[in-house]
């Protein structure tokens, strides 16, 4: 991308982007009028608190009304639906992960979360509910053309700080002052069309939904060589809670066997190739 050409939109597009999103983040956001209607039906029954990360489009973030939506949203809606339990969805940074579930502030933690053996020392997953691709997000003027999987530990990069991306990027750069962290998908996002890094590493799912919201920018994406082996998302528990992850893998295979699940992955990532 031409900065010159383009750097006029970031504020109006991407500054913009910032208002509606991080702006409005809090530590809780209230339940959408699905969560409210499903609990009043069943007045009785225990709300099961799902923390969600509202800065990471498009598995969360805040529509007009400070409210959660996204692919995440969708699918543990789905979900408990067919599971037949309640649940109210709050909003945290992702900083409070997995604390939050150790103290028994929440009951589950749906954000985009990579399943990986170190993490499985310290909190319980469902069955994955996604797979991705660790992808880099560039430009793409005659420079940023020239990055490419043989090349990229030469260039500076940045990824989400505290990601299994982070740590992928940690292996690639020469040096490691050419790795700098981020706090928000919006931030590296920004930094990439600024030309403030060249590269941002990120789920394949996050990156080609900005390029697709935003053409105008000019970013495109490859993978690395090296992420060849399957990443997948899973939902994530206390550990021990084996009751609800079965309640919640047992609503997950039911609406991937009667089609809902195929249907919220339309929505939000368009049809399969």
């Amino acid at each position: 991308m031409k900065l010159n050409n383009y750097f006029i939109f970031l504020p109006i597009i991407l500054v913009t982007a910032c208002s509606q999103n991080e702006s409005k983040k809090s530590t809780e956001t209230a339940p959408s009028d699905t969560q409210t209607s499903q609990q009043t039906q069943n007045p009785a029954d225990k709300a099961y608190i799902v923390a969600v990360d509202s800065n990471f489009s498009p598995f969360t973030s805040l529509d007009e009304k400070g409210l959660p939506i996204g692919y995440d949203i969708d699918l543990i809606e789905a979900i408990t639906k067919k599971s037949g339990i309640q649940i109210q969805i709050i909003s945290k940074p992702w900083a409070q992960f997995p604390q939050a579930l150790e103290t028994n502030q929440i009951d589950m933690w749906i954000a985009g979360i990579s399943i990986t053996d170190d993490r499985k020392q310290i909190v319980d997953f469902s069955d994955p509910y996604l797979s991705y691709t660790t992808s880099i997000l560039t430009r793409s003027d005659p420079e940023s053309l020239q990055m490419n999987q043989d090349n990229i530990g030469l260039y500076k990069l940045i990824a989400l700080k505290g990601t299994v991306d982070y740590t992928s990027a940690q292996a690639l750069v020469k040096n490691p002052e050419n790795l700098v962290a981020v706090k928000t998908t919006f931030l590296g996002i920004k930094d990439i069309a600024s030309k403030k890094a060249d590269g941002f590493i990120n789920n394949d799912k996050v990156l080609n939904y900005y390029i697709k919201q935003h053409p105008e920018l000019k970013l495109r994406t490859f993978n690395i060589t090296n992420s060849a082996q399957t990443n997948e998302l899973g939902i994530a528990f206390k550990k021990g809670n084996s009751e609800l992850i079965q309640k919640i893998n047992t609503g997950l295979t039911q609406i991937k066997q009667d089609g809902t699940y195929n249907k919220i992955n339309e929505k939000w990532f368009g049809k399969t190739e």
